[in-house]
Order: structure tokens, then sequence, then C-alpha cells
């Protein structure tokens, strides 16, 4: 999905995936993010996940069903968001990693943040050691 799709096409083309991320891997759960653009535009990612809720709670039955998808996919979002990209992209600049590769790293950072909320699971290992401090390889 391109970065300049409108609000209508975000909800169109992903909806499907936003119900179905209750099972998302942290990969798959910053992928999302990004294809529906929720690091640039966190309001419109808040409004699609509302028109999810609106379509899941909008079927016979389902009026008073909990939709835990929002408030997870709203938090992956958040511990996305507070990577510290200055701190990474220094460390990685520090240690000669060329510029086409900071992004991976950052994206790397992002994924890892996110892991938290995908496991759910204080026993899951988390597969962040491959990126400890400072986030370089």
């Amino acid at each position: 999905m391109c970065i300049l799709c409108t609000f209508a096409e975000v909800v169109a083309c992903e909806h499907g995936n936003l119900h179905r991320s209750g099972d998302f891997q942290p990969a798959a759960l910053m992928s999302l993010l990004e294809r529906c653009d929720a690091l640039r535009k966190p309001a419109r990612f808040a409004d699609a996940l509302l028109a999810c809720e609106c379509d899941a709670r909008g079927r016979a039955g389902k009026e008073g069903e909990p939709y835990p998808q929002r408030p997870r996919l709203l938090t992956a979002l958040a511990a996305a968001q507070s990577v510290g990209t200055a701190q990474v992209t220094q460390a990685a600049q520090t240690a000669g990693v060329p510029g086409a590769e900071i992004g991976k790293l950052i994206h790397a950072a992002r994924e890892c943040g996110c892991w938290p909320i995908a496991a759910f699971d204080t026993r899951a290992p988390s597969p962040c050691a491959r990126h400890d401090p400072p986030h370089v390889p």
C-alpha cells in the first residue's frame, strides 16, 4: 500500500488483517503498521481501528463483544514509536554501518518494540538479543 493512500483505502485494504492481527508476530505487526502508514499518520490509523471495531460489532449478535485488536494495535504502535531512532542511527553510524542498512536496523528495533505486545507470554523468549544495545549488528 502506498503512503499516500486515503483513510478509506487503508480500511478497505487492511480491515481483514486488522481483524486477524491478534495472531500476528512482531514482524507481521510491524509490516501491518507500515502498510497502514501508522507511524506517520497515527490518528488516521486510530480511526481505521475504530472503523474496524464498528464493522466487527455491527454484525448480528456481536454488538457487545470485546474488540481487543484496537488497544493491542495502538499499544504496538506506541511501542514502535518509542524506539529512539536517533540513538539507533548514531550507534550505527559510529559502528560504520552503511546508510542504506540503518533503515533496516530502525525497522528491526521497532519490530523488537512490538515483541512484548505480540508475545503476551512472559515465558516467550524475545528475538531481540540480536539487537541488544546499541542496536547494531
